[in-house]
């Protein structure tokens, strides 16, 4: 997943992102055996969503298909 931007297993914090705070936003994460994790930045703790490659670039371009 080198769209992600970063290297494997650093979250990624969403460019949308509400201000310079990120007080409210999403993280991205490339983990091992190719998933992404994808979790809320104001609930680290909890248990993240995580898609294979496949999903989440369905999700993606859906997303931005609006």
């Amino acid at each position: 997943m080198r769209g992600l931007g970063c290297a494997p297993g650093t979250w990624r914090v969403s460019s949308h992102s509400e201000g310079s705070s990120q007080v409210t936003c999403v993280e991205v994460v490339w983990r091992a055996r190719n998933r992404i994790s994808v979790r809320d930045s104001t609930r680290r703790a909890e248990t993240a969503l995580v898609f294979p490659p496949w999903e989440w670039a369905a999700l993606v371009r859906l997303a931005h298909s609006g």
